[in-house]
């Protein structure tokens, strides 16, 4: 029994360093190493938040149209942009939707009776959003009325 022991662990000891080397060549032939590829240069840029800030006189505008028409027609312009609306009221002329997660609110009024504007404001009355948001409404508004 010792004797099969030793002989057991000669054996290993003698295969296992060849096997983890690879095979024995009994040639003079060489084998060829293989290339790796090398990995790119990790870049390692942060994309930095810009701070957009939007100006009033940008939220501001004018149609020729009834506020009637105009409150439909801002209504169908959320929708068309699929912003989410939150709250609205026919009577007093606003829209309180959600642009992403930024709360925006309509108000439109009338200028006299054939023309009315429309607002877009921040609901938190800060203006630090994106100005597509307000322009995206406002060329639904214009390609839209009549």
């Amino acid at each position: 029994m010792k004797n099969s022991f030793l002989l057991i662990t000669a054996f290993c000891v003698t295969i296992l360093p060849v096997m983890a080397d690879g095979p024995v060549l009994q040639s003079n032939t060489s084998i060829p190493k293989i290339q790796t590829a090398q990995s790119a240069p990790k870049v390692t840029s942060e994309v930095k938040p810009v701070a957009v800030s939007t100006n009033f006189e940008n939220c501001v505008k004018t149609y020729k149209t009834s506020v009637d028409n105009l409150f439909f027609l801002a209504l169908a312009a959320i929708n068309a942009n699929n912003y989410k609306i939150d709250e609205m009221q026919s009577r007093t002329g606003y829209i309180s939707f959600l642009a992403g997660n930024k709360p925006l609110l309509i108000s439109i009024t009338a200028v006299d009776s054939k023309t009315s504007m429309i607002k877009v404001t921040p609901a938190d009355n800060s203006y630090n959003f994106s100005p597509v948001i307000v322009e995206r409404i406002f060329n639904y508004l214009s390609n839209n009325v009549k």
